[in-house]
């Protein structure tokens, strides 16, 4: 069954994983494809701009994004890549006590997707075309919405922020975007084929979209700005980069 392990390099480099997580269900014909995983450091916050919530290393929004395919009579079929969205303490937690068990002759802690699926968002929020199509930084991730016109889209900021709910109501007069709180029961059922199980990923986010469409190859983020890159029409292959 297809999992996420979790490595203690301190333990050296030949070490068991101390955790093996297990995805959903899948079919038997079932395979992964591509695997990666980001998880963007985030900058100290100076005085003049505290955020004590973003300071702690196991408090950020981690993206694992899995291409699946599935064999059968020999043909491989290459499904949509799926992203999970979860934080970072997801991984790091003591699962023991929650009903986790030791894999056979190891000392790896199974934990079963009934454990960690409801901390977790799971998304086709991809594209094969460029990694900048979803960004993560800290509690937030950012993902070009596309418009139909080439180049050009509409950036779209998730914050996974517990508290970002509260801040809604302070922003009704923003006539730029638009906002709305994704909240456990809302599109929380995740419904593909190669699952042989419900997927249920209630992690709930703010999600703002922007009104107007901007020309844009790359979205990036950091602590602070939003980068969308534009490629020149010149024949230098030069970039224009817009904050």
């Amino acid at each position: 069954m297809p999992s996420l392990d979790v490595y203690e390099f301190s333990k050296g480099v030949d070490a068991q994983p101390s955790k093996r997580f297990l995805l959903p269900k899948m079919k038997e014909t079932a395979t992964v494809l591509e695997f990666s995983i980001c998880c963007d450091s985030t900058p100290t916050p100076s005085q003049y701009c505290p955020r004590p919530f973003y300071t702690s290393p196991d408090h950020r929004i981690c993206k694992v994004q899995i291409s699946l395919g599935d064999e059968l009579d020999g043909m491989l079929t290459r499904e949509s890549p799926m992203t999970l969205l979860l934080f970072t303490h997801t991984f790091l937690r003591d699962y023991k006590p929650m009903g986790a068990i030791l894999g056979e002759g190891t000392s790896t802690t199974i934990v079963p997707w009934e454990l960690w699926g409801e901390s977790t968002r799971l998304t086709l929020w991809n594209s094969p075309a460029s990694v900048y199509s979803i960004c993560v930084n800290g509690l937030r991730v950012i993902r070009k919405i596309s418009t139909g016109v080439q180049q050009h889209f509409k950036i779209q900021l998730c914050d996974f922020n517990p508290y970002a709910v509260s801040s809604i109501e302070s922003l009704p007069g923003k006539p730029t975007s638009t906002y709305r709180y994704v909240n456990s029961a809302m599109e929380s059922t995740f419904n593909m084929h190669i699952f042989t199980q419900q997927v249920y990923t209630p992690l709930p986010y703010l999600e703002v979209t922007t009104k107007r469409s901007f020309e844009a190859r790359d979205v990036m983020l950091d602590h602070d700005n939003v980068y969308l890159v534009r490629v020149s029409v010149t024949f230098s292959r030069s970039r224009d980069l817009v904050v």
